[in-house]
């Protein structure tokens, strides 16, 4: 019984590391992809900017 218990606990603890690296993978992807949205965004400024210039 105990063990079957302490082999459940490691079970579970390695599953808990292992969503806690997926998880924090997620984090750094949205951190990059808020990046480069912002990125995004100024060129796209940049570009109008340049195209109202031109359109006059």
């Amino acid at each position: 019984m105990l063990n079957t218990l302490t082999s459940e606990l490691t079970t579970a603890q390695k599953s808990l590391k292992m969503n806690a690296r997926i998880l924090q993978d997620c984090e750094d992807n949205i951190k990059h992809l808020n990046k480069s949205l912002t990125k995004a965004k100024k060129f796209k400024k940049k570009l109008s900017l340049r195209n109202m210039m031109r359109d006059d």
